[in-house]
């Protein structure tokens, strides 16, 4: 199959209720849609590497960013308030 290449970012959505995450299914979609929006009408430059990336997702959401590796993309994880 091949690897990822090394920018590739996947985007992951969770909710986090008393230290406890849980994934986002329905509003996983609707959360991506909103990042590319944000991203689109930011003051700024694109981001061009993942780091940036979780950086300016950290500027509406909380954001962290899981490092990839040979066979697996890098991951920003976006959490949700309740």
């Amino acid at each position: 199959m091949g690897s990822p290449p090394p920018q590739t970012v996947a985007v992951n959505v969770f909710t986090e209720v008393g230290g406890v995450r849980k994934v986002v299914s329905h509003f996983a979609k609707h959360t991506r849609g909103e990042l590319a929006r944000h991203l689109l009408t930011r003051r700024g430059r694109a981001p061009q590497t993942p780091a940036q990336l979780q950086k300016a997702a950290a500027e509406k959401w909380t954001a962290e960013l899981v490092g990839g590796t040979a066979r697996k993309p890098h991951a920003l994880n976006i959490i949700l308030p309740n």
